[in-house]
């Protein structure tokens, strides 16, 4: 049992390494919106993810959905995820460093006019 959870556990955080990260800097924003793209932008959509579902697990309006029992399970991968996305924003480091300064684009992915 204990060898099962253990296997489980890992593969749960091999299939989810930098999850985060990975999002964020390969996809574009739904319409209307910017997210943070470059220089630990992984990280801090993690750290917002682990908030607003904690605030949502502590609200009022938890208990009455039907989703309601997976919000635990879903913070648990967001926290696990979480160290593992800032290894990965740590290695896209050197990219977003430079698409920020040489780039010439903004934090959001932008172009900006010179």
């Amino acid at each position: 049992m204990r060898m099962t959870v253990t296997i489980a556990v890992t593969l749960i955080a091999a299939l989810t390494a930098g999850c985060a990260s990975l999002i964020v800097h390969c996809s574009e924003p739904p319409e209307g919106e910017l997210h943070p793209k470059y220089v630990y932008s992984g990280t801090q959509v993690s750290a917002e993810e682990i908030r607003r579902t904690t605030d949502y697990m502590n609200s009022p309006r938890y208990g009455y959905d039907a989703f309601d029992p997976l919000w635990p399970f879903a913070w648990f991968l967001l926290v696990v995820d979480f160290p593992l996305t800032l290894a990965a924003d740590t290695l896209f480091l050197p990219y977003d460093a430079y698409m920020v300064t040489i780039g010439g684009r903004d934090r959001y992915g932008v172009i900006e006019d010179k």
